[in-house]
């Protein structure tokens, strides 16, 4: 019981910290549900479909939610259409949790809902900037550029911690609510996925901005420079985040829209 506990405690300090989105709110934003292969895909969108992409891409355990107040930001709706979807697995994305390259591909053709013909800007928090990397790999052709907060990249880094191999046991599986345990379930096969992906990277020639807080508990700091070695095809832009935590998508919100801005600029010219 005291092996739950505190396995419990440290798999709760993964859980988005972000708050459910106000009625008011909601009637600036569009919801969808689309069948992509056995899937039944929901999103949310805000913007004209028009105007370019902006995929944003959650983390583990997560939703479309984490995103609310992007959709909702003025400056990026007046310049982009804006889609956060609830990756496969999560919120009301059924339950099944596909790899990563099967991932890439459902949200790929999630991203046909716009009508733009312009290359995509991914934005991914956490383990969805991990997905952001393999879909710049699998579909360079059709990424603009991509925006990745806080996420997993080094192999060695981003492997299963102990608290991750204590709740994958069944005996102990039935304390640990169930958003948590399939989180659990993704995080366990991260370090063989990034392996897979690491040589591969390449491959990416898109701009990317890499964004990461010197003081995340989560996901080690030390990914930004492994990023930076990585990338060796790609316009990469790091930035540290001095005192930052692994939440920098909601606690400093204006650096990720000044990245995704750029981005935006530069696909435009």
């Amino acid at each position: 019981m005291i092996q739950a506990g505190i396995c419990l405690t440290a798999l709760t300090g993964c859980f988005p910290p972000y708050e459910p989105v106000s009625q008011d709110s909601r009637e600036e934003i569009k919801f969808s549900q689309v069948q992509i292969e056995q899937h039944q895909i929901f999103f949310a969108e805000s913007g004209d479909a028009s105007d370019p992409l902006v995929l944003f891409i959650h983390g583990t355990p997560g939703s479309w939610q984490g995103y609310a107040r992007y959709l909702q930001d003025p400056v990026l709706r007046s310049q982009a259409h804006l889609v956060a979807v609830d990756r496969p697995g999560f919120g009301r994305s059924g339950t099944q949790l596909p790899g990563f390259r099967e991932q890439a591909s459902i949200l790929m053709q999630v991203a046909q809902v716009n009508h733009s013909g312009a290359p995509v800007v991914l934005v991914g928090h956490s383990l969805g900037g991990s997905l952001a990397y393999r879909m710049a790999v699998d579909y360079p052709d059709k990424i603009a550029g991509v925006v990745v907060i806080s996420s997993s990249i080094d192999p060695d880094l981003g492997g299963a911690r102990w608290y991750n191999q204590l709740a994958s046991y069944s005996l102990l599986a039935w304390a640990v609510p169930e958003g948590l345990l399939r989180a659990n379930q993704e995080i366990m096969p991260l370090g063989e996925e990034l392996a897979i992906l690491a040589p591969l990277l390449n491959r990416i020639t898109s701009p990317v901005s890499v964004i990461h807080g010197t003081q995340d508990k989560l996901v080690d700091f030390r990914n930004l420079e492994f990023a930076r070695k990585s990338l060796t095809h790609a316009n990469v832009r790091i930035v540290p985040v001095e005192r930052g935590g692994h939440f920098l998508l909601w606690d400093q919100p204006e650096i990720v829209v000044r990245e995704i801005v750029a981005l935006l600029s530069r696909s435009e010219d």
